[in-house]
Formats: structure tokens, sequence, C-alpha cells
């Protein structure tokens, strides 16, 4: 029932507690988005009375989580900084190359309406480019993942990768189709454009790259 008789009002609130909740905790809080954010989790979104906000506030207490903060959001989308922009891209960044934290990466996207764009007219979805960083792990030991020049501009965010690995076992999604390990140590020079959504997620990315250099590394340039 809305508490409409006290003035209440539908608000929007931001749910900070301790730690990156997987899908399990998330589903407690239907209704509400979970997106992580360094090694927190916030909870976002309207609840239309005070018996929900109470009501999200002890499942908190229930499932044993720490809250960190309660605060409503301002009304109409929020308008990431440059600073929240890049932090996010550097940490989606990371868990991409090492694979650390599926579910976490999961939250940085709108997994539903993601597109990536890709050299030669390559286009994918979200269960696409997550098949591709599978095989990239899987093909390259010893990950590394550098930023260069990174320039932003409201929701917009384009940077410099260089993403390093030694080819030690079968690349299954290389361009030239799957190619045997060579040993060697190998460097994936891209240029990114990101987009950002107003719940700070991925919604698209624009990948070029140089496939000559790439292809000639992985010992497949003839092909």
């Amino acid at each position: 029932m809305t508490d409409t008789g006290s003035g209440w009002r539908p608000q929007s609130y931001e749910i900070r507690v301790r730690g990156r909740l997987g899908e399990t905790f998330r589903a407690a809080f239907p209704g509400l988005l979970a997106r992580a954010h360094g090694r927190e989790t916030v909870l976002s979104g309207p609840l239309t009375d005070r018996a929900a906000l109470h009501g999200v506030l002890a499942e908190i207490e229930t499932l044993g989580l720490e809250l960190v903060e309660l605060r409503k959001q301002a009304p109409g989308p929020h308008k990431l900084t440059r600073a929240e922009l890049v932090a996010r891209l550097l940490r989606v960044g990371e868990l991409a190359v090492s694979g650390e934290d599926q579910a976490e990466i999961d939250s940085y996207f709108d997994r539903e309406n993601f597109r990536f764009h890709g050299p030669d007219g390559f286009e994918s979805d979200y269960a696409g480019l997550t098949a591709y960083l599978t095989s990239v792990r899987a093909a390259f030991g010893d990950r590394k993942i550098r930023r260069g020049i990174i320039v932003a501009e409201g929701s917009i965010l384009a940077c410099q990768t260089w993403i390093e690995g030694t080819f030690t076992r079968e690349f299954t999604k290389s361009p030239a189709g799957p190619l045997p390990p060579n040993g060697a140590r190998i460097v994936m020079d891209l240029i990114n454009i990101y987009r950002f959504d107003d719940d700070a997620r991925l919604t698209e990315e624009y990948v070029r790259t140089d496939y000559r250099s790439l292809l000639r590394q992985l010992g497949a340039e003839g092909r």
C-alpha cells in the first residue's frame, strides 16, 4: 500500500553495501538495478513508499550485508562525472582481461541492448563479446591491459588500449579463425569508443585495431 496520506512520494534511492554481490543476492532486490562500484555494490531505483524502503533495509540486514550509504537520487538521470566514467572503464577492463568475476563484469553492461562494432563491419551483442573475451583469456597467459590517452565527453569515452599476453593455447576466435599457439608475446593495439547509459552501464563499443600487425604476431599474416 502506498503511503500517500503522510505526504510520501515515490523516490529514487542509491543504496551502497559492502562487497560485490552475486546473482543470488541481487535477486533479493527485485526492481533495483545492482552495479559494482569498486569493492561495493550500488542498488539504485525507485521505491514507492516507506514500506518498500524499510523492506529493502530489512533484507540487507537479514542477508548480513553491511550498509555503507543510503541517499536519495536527484530527479532525472544521473550524469556521470569524468572521474566516474574513467574509474568504471579501468575496472571493467581489468576484469575483462583477468576474468576474475563474471558477475561483476556483467553488472557494467546493458546486457540486453549492448552492441559491439568491430573492424571490417563486424557486429556482435553482449553474448558474442563475452565469448570473444573468454577465448582471449583461454589463449593467452600472463595477460595485462594498459590504457593510454583517455578522452571523455558526456556519456562517451574514447581511449587507447593495449592488451598483452603470451600465446600459449589455441586462439579459437582470432581474425583468421582458430590458430595454434606460437609462444610469442602478443600486443593488441586498440582504439576504443564507449557509450554509457544513464544507469552507468556500457551500451555500445566501437573498436579499431591493426589486424595486419596482430596476424603477423599470431603467425598468420598470409591468411
